[in-house]
This record gives C-alpha cells, sequence and structure tokens, in this order.
C-alpha cells in the first residue's frame, strides 16, 4: 500500500482512536506524523499539548528525570548505573523518553537510582544497587537495568534518597539499602529522613525536606521552619547565626513547596517566587559567580514546580517552560541538543542579570571550595559527613559551569 494511502487511513479514524494509538507509542514517533502529511499536523499538535504537561522533576546527583501527566517519564544525565531506564550506559545530553514501561504514577530518585510506580500500583526499579537499594529479589545485580518488580500486594507509596529506598503497602513500610535514614508517613506521603530528627508534635506539618546538615519543615499554613546548620546561609538566617538547636521560625511565609539540599534550601511560594538560600559552588541557585546567599534571594518568578540536587537545578514556569542551572557535565540539565527536543520537552537556560566575578577572585565558587573545606564540623560531627563531602564531589568538575 502506498505511503499515502496509510495516512489517508488514520485521517479517517476518530480523534479518540488516534489518540489511543499515539498514547502507545513514542512522542517521538508521535512527532513523525506532523511532518509527513499536514492534515495531520494540527491534531498532533493538539494531542502534544494535552500529552506535554509536567507533572513531577526529579534531580539526582547526576541525571534528572521529568514524568508528566499522562504517565510518561523522560531522562537525562548520567547512566553509568542504568539510573535513565535507557539502553546503553551512555549519557544522555538532551531528554530522552523511557520506552517499554506502563504509565507512571509517581516517581522517586536516590543519589544514583531511581524508583517509579506505576498507575497499576506496580514497581519499576533502575540504577546503582552498591547499597542493596534496588535489591527486591535475593542475588540482585549492582547496576540495575530498568525492569518491573513483583511484590506481594499492591503498592502505596514510594520513596528513594541518597543510598535508601522505601516503599509501602496495606500491611506496612519496607526500607531496603542504607539505614541511616529512617520512613515515615508525614501529611499521607512516605519520607525518608535523619533517625536522629525530632519531628514536633506541635505543628501543622505539611512537608519535611532534609539535607546533611540542615532540614526544613513547611506548614499547612505555609509557614517554614529549620533546624540545623546556618553555616553558608543554609537556613537563610544572618551570618551571625551558625546553628539552630531547635526548630526556628524562618522569615518566609505562604510557602506551598519546601526541598532541602546538601548544600541549600529552595522555597515555592503561593505567589510562584522561587527563593533560595546556601551554597552557589556551580551556579545551580543562580547564574552569578556569587558564592553563597545568607539570606533567602529570589531566584526565579511564575514557577509552578521545581527540584534541585546538590550542584542542579530544574524548575517550571506557568507556561510550561522548562529552565536548568548549574553543573551539566553529564548532561543532567537536559539543555543538549536532540531530535524532537524542540517538538517535546525543550529545556533552556535561565539568562544571567548579574555581573559575572573573576573566577580567581576570593569571592568565586572556586575560592568557595577551599573555604567550606575549613568550617567547623558538621551537625552531626559523628558521621563526618555532610558540606565538605558534597563539595568535594564536584571538585573534579568544580570548572563546569554550562
Amino acid at each position: 500500500m502506498p505511503v499515502s494511502e496509510k495516512f489517508n487511513i488514520f485521517e479517517k479514524l476518530p480523534i479518540e482512536i488516534l489518540f489511543q494509538i499515539f498514547a502507545n507509542l513514542p512522542l517521538a514517533e508521535v512527532v513523525k506524523f506532523k511532518h509527513l502529511n499536514k492534515q495531520l499536523t494540527q491534531l498532533v499538535n493538539n494531542y502534544l499539548a494535552e500529552e506535554i504537561k509536567v507533572k513531577k522533576i526529579a534531580c539526582g546527583y547526576n541525571f534528572s528525570l521529568i514524568l508528566l501527566e499522562s504517565g510518561r517519564v523522560f531522562a537525562m544525565g548520567a547512566n553509568n548505573y542504568g539510573q535513565l531506564g535507557l539502553l546503553g550506559e551512555e549519557k544522555r545530553l538532551a531528554p530522552s523518553e523511557i520506552i517499554g514501561i506502563e504509565p507512571i504514577a509517581y516517581l522517586s530518585v536516590g543519589f544514583t537510582h531511581a524508583i517509579m510506580l506505576s498507575q497499576k500500583k506496580r514497581i519499576w526499579i533502575m540504577g546503582n544497587n552498591a547499597e542493596q537499594q534496588l535489591s527486591f529479589k535475593k542475588d540482585a545485580l549492582k547496576k540495575i537495568q530498568l525492569q518491573c518488580v513483583s511484590t506481594k500486594n499492591d503498592v502505596e507509596k514510594i520513596i528513594a534518597c541518597d543510598f535508601t529506598t522505601a516503599y509501602s503497602d496495606k500491611n506496612g513500610i519496607y526500607q531496603l539499602g542504607n539505614n541511616h535514614l529512617k520512613p515515615l508517613i508525614i501529611n499521607n506521603n512516605l519520607k525518608l529522613l535523619p533517625r536522629w530528627l525530632q519531628i514536633p508534635v506541635n505543628l501543622n506539618i505539611a512537608d519535611i525536606s532534609a539535607g546533611k546538615e540542615h532540614v526544613l519543615l513547611l506548614t499547612a499554613e505555609g509557614s517554614v521552619y529549620g533546624i540545623g546548620s546556618n553555616k553558608h546561609g543554609l537556613l537563610g538566617l544572618d551570618d551571625k547565626i551558625t546553628h539552630c538547636e531547635n526548630w526556628t521560625l524562618l522569615p518566609i511565609k505562604q510557602a506551598i513547596k519546601i526541598k532541602a539540599t546538601d548544600l541549600a534550601s529552595f522555597i515555592l511560594m503561593s505567589n510562584q517566587d522561587l527563593m533560595a538560600a546556601g551554597i552557589n559552588s556551580a551556579r545551580q541557585l543562580e547564574v552569578s559567580d556569587i558564592p553563597y546567599f545568607s539570606f533567602f534571594k529570589k531566584i526565579a518568578v511564575d514557577i509552578i514546580n521545581f527540584d534541585a540536587h546538590e550542584f542542579h537545578t530544574i524548575y517550571i514556569d506557568s507556561s510550561g517552560k522548562l529552565y536548568a542551572l548549574g553543573n551539566n557535565d553529564q548532561g543532567q540539565l537536559g539543555i543538549g541538543l536532540a531530535d524532537c527536543s524542540k517538538e517535546l520537552l525543550q529545556i533552556d537556560k535561565p539568562k544571567s542579570t548579574l555581573p559575572m566575578i573573576n573566577k580567581n577572585s576570593e569571592n568565586s565558587p572556586l575560592s568557595l571550595i577551599s573555604l567550606v573545606k575549613s568550617t567547623s564540623p558538621f551537625f552531626k560531627p559523628k558521621e563526618n559527613k555532610g558540606i565538605k563531602d558534597s563539595i568535594n564531589r564536584n571538585r573534579d568538575n568544580s570548572h563546569v559551569f554550562n
């Protein structure tokens, strides 16, 4: 049958049937329809407009995942452990769709591993298993390629953080990997939090997010509390305050989302301002050479969602436009060129509005590495982990400010 006749068949199909066909194809294949037949262009455009709506952004150490409302998942960055769920181990510089999976309802990432919960309540896993964080069965490999794992009951919630994974079903909560974190249900969401952390009983808690040295707490009323280290502005408080032994109310009102990384704090406000405080060593807070923010600073406006890891940040504005900043040595920002990237998930870098500082000056991000290495012990001194370890992980790539 001639190609033209094949596309005539598609033109005659009801829109519902045609869209169902699209739903079972990778989006890169769907885009081809609009280029091969002009009469299908508008239908494809309408489908993509509804299909490409971001539900969740998840940033790992050197990779990122983006979940769409439809259940599709895109991945970019390092794939040396199979953490992208894509074939091969080469890094991906632009968002690539994970194929061969069920529609995903929720996902979460650790340092170099990921776990996804499908709309059918089944778990999909991929990535580093060196700490047994993905060992759902005996004799699991240290590198887990994308796979669906079986559980006795339907899974209700999942979470991954650092080198730990947890999930829950009707019978309880189960933990895999490193046990330095403990799983807790906070506001009906599964979280992994430091074992030393005392949860306040007098606050109406909406969320809690922990870095190595500090923790943020969001209340249902929109207030934000912090505890732990304020070195280099981790809690956005005055430089004179180096540490908060108890939960301390931060100068933030009407917050709707929080995120604490090892090096910074992020807060999304109800007016869609994205605020940040802490270390800017890889320009992950702002495209400038200001080494750290002692107080919370507005870094973006009109933002509806975001996520961040130690050295990179991704956020989306109300128009659906994605932006990324920070370290991009493995392509984790997803700003590289790829087939159909402009048709699908295009990610840009935000423009710098501030002058750059000489990289050899005492205030440059490179100099900050030496500054942080000379700081006092961390929030939990016995663990000997924290900001220093985070900075050291980025030393070899500290010159990369894509």
